[in-house]
């Protein structure tokens, strides 16, 4: 999922299954105002993965839809990082232009 939306090119109504079938995976929470970066505020799409030591989120624009970014935070201390530390983040930016190039 996150790789679709990481593309930035699917239609609206793809988007709008995307968030609905994530809604069905269990342990899917969505957790609103969760900030990313450049100061956009998004909903994180996310939960703890399997063997419970991180959760991966997907954050989007509760407006528009448009992913905004992804994160992991580790859970528990290892390896001298901290419990709850986001260990990797990314962010995208969406803008409109008003002509492309020929070709």
């Amino acid at each position: 999922m996150a790789d679709r939306l990481r593309s930035g090119v699917l239609p609206a109504d793809v988007w709008a299954s995307l968030y609905q079938a994530a809604a069905l995976i269990p342990g899917v929470e969505f957790v609103e105002d969760q900030a990313t970066l450049d100061g956009c505020t998004g909903t994180a799409i996310g939960r703890v993965e399997i063997n419970g030591n991180f959760r991966q989120d997907i954050i989007v624009d509760p407006d528009t839809g448009l992913f905004i970014g992804e994160r992991r935070t580790e859970l528990t201390a290892h390896g001298g990082i901290p419990a709850n530390t986001i260990t990797s983040w990314s962010a995208v930016t969406t803008t409109v232009v008003a002509d492309a190039p020929a070709g």
